[in-house]
């Protein structure tokens, strides 16, 4: 993962994602395909296809070593109408978790 600092101005920092994501998300019981733009502490920036409605959950199933996997849940936050890539929506979800001091980037670090 390469992470370059976003001139953007948000209430959490946020920065930019190259690579992926070791791991598959998904809808209820379907797989979506997405690719990373974005990261903060609680969120990412995302294009998925296909794209569930705002407020929906979605898991991120992360391999880890020897075949274990940990799923990350996550809600549909916002999804930007005018804003496509190759048929993906551009979608961002935030953490569904209230562990205190949870840090998306450096959880993800470990599995790049």
């Amino acid at each position: 993962m390469t992470v370059k600092r976003s001139a953007e101005r948000r209430s959490e920092h946020r920065l930019s994602f190259q690579g992926n994501i070791p791991g598959r998300l998904q809808h209820k019981k379907g797989e979506l395909e997405f690719a990373p733009f974005d990261i903060s502490k609680k969120g990412l920036g995302l294009y998925l296809n296909p794209c569930p409605k705002e407020g929906e959950e979605v898991s991120l199933v992360l391999k880890g070593g020897e075949g274990e996997t940990n799923a990350l849940r996550f809600t549909i936050k916002h999804i930007y109408d005018h804003s496509e890539r190759q048929g993906m929506k551009r979608c961002g979800i935030e953490l569904k978790t209230n562990v205190p001091g949870i840090d998306l980037i450096e959880l993800l670090s470990r599995y790049l």
